[in-house]
């Protein structure tokens, strides 16, 4: 069977179609902006019951508000959305390709929860702490160091500085001028969330912890992985591994979209496609 014969590689119907983006980071930011719409027409009362606030553990139903602050942002701001949406897409589609999609939405929620803990014990200890926190920037900043620690070599941006810098130097950058802020408590701004969630992008680097592991262990144990490839001498053992990969990349796009695959994936599809090209030659 070719790879073009198969079932799911045939031409949809000719029409509109719908479908959901299946990257996590592009979902992550719709819902994002869609909570902020929320906030701009619900008013402040909608805002309130989401928002993380320093006391939160004195009523311990209100738990959730350590993750649902993370998608909350300043109504009077949109420049707070708008900054922080665009370093997730931009930072995080990579991310995502090199881990999976499920990994990679595990580490950001983590991430949110994580950073909203550090910033309330932080206003805890904080003589005169207290207040409320909303945003992403926790998540953001654990996204954006997680990339830095895959490509420290990369170049990427930031505001004011106007030319590409090594992303070593700019995650670098950030955990110094948190720091800073941290300590000097200025401008209202939530510098030791932006910490936690630098912390918590170095522990995920170095361990690969989610929740989900520990969901795994509680359902029975984690999935085992696939065995790799091994080499062989016969060619027709060979063509029909490629043939069992292909057909699993190919289901992937089908059930997933072509944004799930990993940039090994991506490779394995080019290069069958060029045989493929070849062939008909």
């Amino acid at each position: 069977m070719g790879l073009y014969d198969r079932d799911y590689a045939t031409e949809r119907e000719p029409g509109y179609h719908f479908n959901a983006p299946q990257s996590i980071t592009t979902q992550l930011v719709l819902v994002t902006v869609a909570v902020y719409v929320l906030q701009m027409f619900a008013g402040p009362q909608f805002t309130d019951r989401l928002e993380l606030t320093a006391d939160w553990y004195r009523a311990p139903w209100n738990v959730y508000r350590l993750l649902t602050y993370g998608f909350l942002h300043d109504p009077g701001s949109m420049w707070h959305i708008v900054f922080n949406m665009f370093a997730l897409y931009t930072f995080g589609k990579p991310v995502e390709e090199t881990y999976s999609r499920a990994t990679f939405g595990w580490f950001y929620l983590t991430a949110i929860v994580f950073s909203g803990l550090v910033w309330s014990l932080s206003e805890m200890a904080a003589p005169g702490g207290g207040g409320a926190a909303v945003g992403a920037s926790g998540g953001v900043v654990a996204v954006v160091i997680l990339f830095a620690l895959n490509f420290p070599h990369a170049k990427g941006m930031v505001f004011p500085i106007p030319f590409p810098i090594p992303m070593w130097v700019l995650a670098t950058a950030i955990v110094i001028m948190d720091s800073w802020g941290a300590m000097t408590r200025a401008g209202g701004v939530a510098f030791t969330a932006h910490l936690g969630g630098a912390l918590f992008g170095w522990i995920f680097f170095q361990t690969g912890w989610t929740p989900e592991r520990l969901f795994n262990k509680l359902g029975g144990g984690s999935k085992s992985r696939k065995p790799k490839l091994r080499v062989v001498d016969h060619e027709d053992e060979v063509e029909s591994a490629t043939e069992q990969e292909l057909d699993r990349i190919l289901q992937k796009i089908q059930a997933e979209g072509q944004d799930s695959l990993s940039w090994s994936e991506r490779r394995t599809l080019e290069r069958a496609s060029r045989e493929f090209q070849n062939r008909r030659k």
